[in-house]
């Protein structure tokens, strides 16, 4: 018989039903209502990554197909970085030119395994290149067409909040 799952809960204990009540320390010191302690709260690793939120003369925002396994396998995504310098990085081997670059306060998106704080950084691009359209798994989108995609919802809420605001400014 599994005495902590039937009789000596954390919330009710039945100490009047229970066989070993009379050797109970618990009882005896007149502790029952502290035992059994609660397990200590697990410390969750956290991650580091910079989203870059990129928008073309067009108003149109970069997305990336995520990898079909992992964490938002196969959503789309703005592109990831887990530094400002591979950011800049990238930038440079698609040819392409931020003007604006902007970092937004960073935001924590928590997971069973994780927390991942990530910071916003928003851009705009003169020169998208059409090799970036070619590429299955990158794509340029207009606002309005978000909608209708597969968004991790961080990514969905962010995107959201810098529609939101974009509207305020108008």
């Amino acid at each position: 018989m599994d005495l902590g799952a039937t009789l000596c809960t954390r919330s009710r204990p039945a100490c009047e039903v229970c066989p070993l009540a009379d050797a109970c320390q618990a009882r005896l010191q007149g502790r029952v209502a502290e035992l059994p302690q609660p397990r200590p709260a697990k410390t969750l690793p956290v991650k580091q990554a910079f989203f870059l939120v990129l928008e073309d003369e067009q108003q149109r925002l970069l997305l990336e197909r995520r990898p079909p396994s992992g964490i938002w396998g196969g959503l789309w995504s703005v592109p990831e970085f887990v530094s400002l310098t591979q950011l800049h990085d990238w930038a440079m081997q698609q040819a392409l030119v931020l003007d604006n670059l902007v970092c937004l306060p960073p935001q924590r998106h928590t997971f069973s395994h994780y927390h991942l704080d990530f910071t916003p950084v928003t851009a705009r691009s003169q020169n998208p290149i059409n090799h970036v359209m070619e590429v299955e798994q990158r794509v340029w989108y207009k606002n309005d067409q978000l909608n209708d995609l597969g968004l991790p919802a961080p990514v969905r809420r962010l995107l959201q909040f810098l529609q939101s605001c974009y509207r305020d400014w108008e």
